[in-house]
């Protein structure tokens, strides 16, 4: 067993590298180093490449904040592009959570570039009339709640937009959610309203009516390549897993 978390821990060092070295994006890596959180450093990384390049003019809305890791990637993707401000919707009801997620947001120093709502989604969507150029999804996990949040939010969206959701995973994989899973095949991947453009990691996204975001996925298309040579090389290493 040790010797597996082992394997885990390098696995995630040598992730943690090659996405440094693929992506250059040192201020990114270093401020999420001690935010805590279940996104990966690809996934981060693709959303701050959302953020700072992703088609077209609106807001980033993001519905599912934890402690501030997706966040604090999605605010720094923006500035670096000196582009749009980030709405970041959760009712945080755990307030130790709400404290971490705090702190890490003021560590990070995007207070200025960031409007927090600590309500339901479904709350503050009466009084939103902005277009959204990226949303992202990673609230709650029922069925209902996934189904909910696409709808309420996607005529917001413009023609090219970006929506990702994230925890859309495989059925062989530990961590499945059924629920993610058929809401984002029900309303975005069977809907006439989207295109999808591929998956990162876990994060699922397409583009609203029309594909203006190639460019984004044959990037980390081309890091994947990469990545999947670099674990073939650790799978015929002494790391290998018995």
């Amino acid at each position: 067993m040790k010797l597996v978390n082992i394997k885990v821990k390098i696995r995630r060092i040598l992730d943690f590298l090659l996405t440094l070295f693929f992506f250059n994006n040192i201020k990114l890596l270093l401020s999420l180093l001690r935010v805590e959180g279940v996104s990966s450093y690809v996934e981060n990384e693709f959303l701050f490449k959302c953020a700072s390049d992703g088609y077209g003019k609106g807001l980033i809305v993001e519905i599912g904040s934890y402690k501030g890791r997706t966040t604090i990637s999605l605010v720094l993707g923006s500035k670096a592009k000196k582009r749009e401000k980030i709405y970041a919707i959760d009712p945080q009801d755990d307030l130790r959570i709400r404290e971490i997620f705090i702190k890490n947001i003021k560590r990070a120093k995007i207070e200025d570039c960031i409007i927090v709502n600590y309500i339901k989604s479904e709350e503050i969507i009466s009084n939103f009339n902005f277009d959204i150029r990226l949303l992202f999804i990673d609230g709650s996990h029922k069925y209902e709640d996934v189904k909910k949040d696409i709808l309420l939010w996607k005529d917001y969206l413009i023609d090219g937009g970006i929506i990702a959701i994230h925890d859309y995973l495989p059925e062989d994989h530990l961590s499945h959610l059924p629920d993610v899973n058929r809401a984002v095949d029900e309303f975005i991947i069977n809907s006439d309203d989207f295109i999808v453009e591929g998956v990162i990691d876990s994060i699922l996204f397409a583009s609203k009516k029309i594909a203006e975001n190639k460019q984004i996925f044959g990037l980390f298309s081309n890091f994947n390549k990469k990545r999947r040579f670099l674990k073939s090389l650790i799978d015929k290493s002494w790391l290998k897993c018995q």
